[in-house]
């Protein structure tokens, strides 16, 4: 499956899937540690906000993308991870401790 298709696919599942919200975690590796781009603290946050991009594109709605990263290994197989979740519930936010 190209990652096109994939994106697509991800876009599809959060619309019909309203309840739900996605962690992009971007990985790096040891040998990028010290590289940033742009604003970004790392190259592995920066890997998660170019998806994020992308799936805002497809009509996603940003509030509901959240982003994270981690160091990776050298050989970066897996760039990116995706995690859904539910959505917070309205009365947990409003409750007083």
């Amino acid at each position: 499956m190209d990652n096109k298709n994939y994106l697509n696919g991800v876009a599809t599942y959060l619309k019909n899937n309203t309840d739900k919200n996605l962690k992009i975690t971007g990985l790096y590796r040891p040998s990028e540690k010290s590289i940033q781009l742009g604003i970004f603290e790392n190259l592995g946050l920066a890997r998660a906000n170019a998806i994020k991009n992308l799936l805002i594109q497809r009509g996603i709605d940003k509030s509901r993308i959240f982003l994270d990263y981690k160091m990776g290994d050298e050989t970066l197989a897996a760039p990116l991870s995706f995690t859904m979740f539910s959505a917070i519930p309205d009365e947990m936010n409003d409750s007083k401790e």
